[in-house]
């Protein structure tokens, strides 16, 4: 639809409603379109957004949501201060996309299994709320994250995420730290995905070697440690055209 700029509403805003048991929702190449989105879609569970350079608008209020794909939309605004809208999400990704997010609250994604950012070029770190109790992302598989040039950081004191066996940081070039207690908040950790992060100069995963910059950086190696047994792959690799 290359020349669609808006989503018109009637008079009496039904169109606002016309949707209410919509359940799939896909939305590519409209490279006029910029807004007026239907603002709430109460039963949708997938949400597909992609090459839609001009569409500034929030997204849907979708609170059963469980996949939300996002592709090639820089001016699209992601919500970070309604905690309600991403409860159910599953599966979220993020590629070259929402260049206004400068931080992402892990703490709304309580039920979210993989998260894959790509792109996203001023988002700056990963964060949770200020609690004395410690955030645990109990359905956490794997996350990636790759070629955010201004990602610094994780949590402070890092998260739990029990269930975590795929962690993949490339190309994040200042970063300058892995997640903090790695070997304990995450203990079913089995693959560590490391490139393209030069001020990373160790691992606080002891028994752990990792390629960085085309330079082998070795920890301690601690065989006997049960934690070497778990971790049975771990990619590097050399070109930045890799992801």
């Amino acid at each position: 639809m290359s020349a669609c700029e808006k989503w018109c509403f009637d008079a009496n805003n039904v169109g606002s409603r016309a949707f209410s048991h919509l359940r799939e929702f896909y939305i590519e190449s409209c490279p006029k379109l910029t807004g007026n989105l239907p603002s709430s879609l109460p039963s949708l569970t997938l949400l597909v957004i992609r090459d839609c350079k001009r569409l500034i608008c929030p997204l849907p209020k979708s609170p059963s949501l469980r996949v939300l794909n996002i592709q090639n939309c820089q001016k699209l605004e992601f919500h970070v201060h309604a905690p309600w809208y991403h409860q159910s999400l599953t599966s979220l990704y993020l590629i070259d996309s929402c260049d206004s997010l400068m931080f992402l609250p892990l703490d709304l994604f309580p039920n979210l299994k993989s998260l894959d950012i790509w792109g996203c070029k001023n988002l700056e770190e990963l964060s949770v709320s200020a609690s004395d109790v410690s955030p645990n992302f109990k359905s956490l598989n794997s996350m990636c994250i790759r070629h955010c040039p201004n990602f610094t950081s994780f949590p402070k004191g890092g998260f739990a995420a029990p269930k975590l066996n795929l962690l993949t940081i490339n190309y994040c070039q200042k970063l300058n730290s892995l997640p903090e207690n790695l070997h304990e908040l995450m203990p079913s950790l089995k693959e560590l995905q490391l490139r393209g992060c030069p001020q990373i100069e160790s691992s606080p995963m002891r028994p752990l070697r990792i390629r960085i910059s085309n330079k082998l950086m070795e920890g301690k190696q601690n065989h006997s440690d049960p934690l070497f047994a778990r971790l049975e792959g771990l990619v590097s690799g050399h070109s930045p055209s890799s992801s």
